[in-house]
């Protein structure tokens, strides 16, 4: 079956207007009707999560509503009909065929929109080679445009990656590589890209997205999209790096659709006469080398201490910090603090009227920064706060998780006081002490 790829994915999210702007900070060009497209076509698109023609959600934290596949021709499309309908329901309708997968998630085939591209890739001079740029072509002109060129993959958290994996060759998937006991990556016939999908296995309650990624045109526009990215206030999650298997560069963000959003560029092509590698996960499969953003500097002296993003302030009080006065924070609003000047926020406040609820900016998931942008912690009802990597919701006054993959699990309470003055504090880290209000 000659599916190529997914051609967009399909959210129903809390807050429209933060990953409208977010989509288009990415990359992405708003095409209308709120699809926001790359190069070639490949869009992701947004619905308010309770929009009626969206395919049911999963009952987990999880946005994504549908994958949209492209395939080659309406050849395709019913050969996938045809092997579809011996077990479960089909729709199709205006060339659009519908079903949900073995885990649940809500699949559409379509011949694909994706547009060719005749772009050059990124092109190096090296000792040995014939040159690749010409004369007095800059490498990286300043002002370099970089925009995602097409939808590369997406990734799934699934309750039973076999199960998952016996649906998806149905379809003419197949294994390019495997992490032993988490989940294959998988290259569909329409593509020699390394894979489109990849799944790994995880508890039900935590099904859904993990990421997703559009393909650059190389290494330096991954670096230079992430560092502009970055300035305009978005977290970074992981990177940049080199991943092993597959051999694309990467550099992953926190967003607020619910899971993490990717730049990608080189990745491995492969055809049917290559033999699937298996490694157990970890760090040295996982990458083969991993940088970090920091701030630039040239080197005429040592390189820059890190910004406090909200510098201590001293205190005469003992054991105490004050952060903020409380006019500073916005009731029913959050932010996050710098108190020991690391150079990211590692503490975040909400205020609901005059009671504080401080927690360590840590999800218990993954131990990584919640926000996915300066300060943004709470949904778009400002009811519930949310970690950006994977949609995990907690309620304000007790930390606990009610929805998402850390269910049941707590985030850290940190101490801080609330002085006559109406001075925030953080105070001495003794479990005695506790959130006060006037």
């Amino acid at each position: 079956m000659n599916i190529i790829g997914p051609d967009a994915l399909v959210f129903g999210v809390d807050d429209l207007a933060a990953c409208r702007q977010y989509l288009i900070d990415y990359g992405l060009t708003d095409a209308g009707h709120d699809r926001y497209e790359a190069l070639d076509g490949t869009a992701v698109v947004l619905r308010a999560k309770d929009d009626p023609s969206l395919p049911p959600p999963m009952g987990t934290a999880s946005m994504l509503r549908e994958t949209v596949y492209g395939v080659a021709d309406s050849a395709t499309l019913d050969a996938i009909e045809a092997e579809l309908r011996r077990d479960r329901d089909v729709a199709r309708r205006d060339g659009v065929l519908r079903c949900i997968d073995d885990m649940g998630f809500a699949l559409a085939f379509q011949v694909t929109v994706r547009r060719p591209l005749s772009l050059p890739g990124e092109r190096v001079n090296a000792p040995g080679a014939a040159p690749q740029r010409p004369f007095n072509a800059l490498g990286l002109p300043e002002e370099a445009s970089v925009r995602p060129r097409s939808l590369s993959h997406v990734v799934y958290f699934v309750p039973d990656a076999a199960k998952a994996e016996g649906f998806y060759s149905r379809l003419g998937f197949v294994c390019t590589d495997r992490f032993t006991g988490v989940g294959p990556f998988l290259r569909p016939a329409g593509t020699q890209d390394h894979h489109t999908l990849f799944m790994i296995q995880t508890p039900p309650f935590m099904k859904g997205v993990e990421h997703f990624t559009f393909h650059m045109g190389g290494p330096t526009e991954v670096l230079l999209a992430g560092t502009r990215f970055v300035e305009k206030g978005y977290q970074s999650f992981w990177g940049p790096g080199r991943h092993r298997f597959g051999s694309n560069w990467f550099w992953y963000f926190n967003s607020p659709l619910g899971c993490h959003v990717e730049y990608d560029a080189d990745m491995d092509l492969h055809d049917d006469a290559w033999s699937p590698r298996e490694a157990p996960m970890g760090a040295d499969a996982s990458q083969l080398f991993l940088f970090q953003h920091r701030e630039r500097w040239a080197p005429s002296g040592p390189p820059p201490v890190p910004v406090a993003a909200s510098p201590p302030v001293p205190d005469t009080e003992p054991h105490t910090m004050r952060l903020c006065h409380i006019d500073e924070l916005a009731d029913g609003g959050s932010r996050g603090f710098d108190p020991h000047g690391e150079g990211r926020d590692t503490l975040l406040v909400v205020r609901q009227a005059d009671s504080l609820h401080a927690y360590v900016d840590s999800c218990p998931h993954h131990g990584t920064p919640m926000a996915w942008r300066k300060d943004a912690y709470l949904n778009a009802a400002g009811d519930r706060i949310v970690c950006a990597a994977h949609g995990a919701q907690f309620d304000i006054a007790s930390g606990i998780c009610t929805l998402g993959p850390c269910l049941g699990q707590s985030l850290t309470r940190v101490p801080v006081t609330l002085t006559s003055r109406g001075e925030v504090h953080l105070a001495h880290p003794d479990p005695s002490h506790e959130e006060t209000s006037p």
